[in-house]
């Protein structure tokens, strides 16, 4: 299973890591969506268990990962990162959570540019 990868590999996600370096530990891959007709494929990343990422205040913000079982989303665990300034896109991870307590949001963003 995709979210079982994972959450093994999430153990090597090290406090200071850029997202980047995350993707890579998680095994990220970068998949083209075709657009309306076939032309004009969009870049997206995807990665094992990738749910939703959310942004509880202006400096943090927390990538959950589990599965979708029909209508009932399992968070599994989440990787939580910080920034210094707002205006700042160099976001470090400041720790995995391996017993979330938060909820994928209705609407959001559910995916990474």
């Amino acid at each position: 299973m995709a979210f079982e990868r994972a959450r093994e590999r999430s153990h090597n996600v090290k406090k200071g890591m850029s997202t980047a370096e995350v993707q890579g530990v998680l095994g990220a891959v970068i998949a083209v969506e075709e657009g309306p007709g076939g032309e004009g494929g969009q870049q997206r990343k995807l990665m094992d268990g990738f749910l939703c990422k959310i942004s509880p205040m202006p400096l943090k913000e927390r990538w959950l990962f589990g599965y979708d079982e029909g209508n009932v989303q399992l968070i599994g665990f989440a990787v939580e990162f910080e920034r210094d300034d707002e205006e700042d896109e160099d976001w470090v991870v400041s720790r995995v959570d391996h017993s979330p307590e938060d909820d994928c949001p209705v609407i959001g963003d559910t995916h990474l540019d």
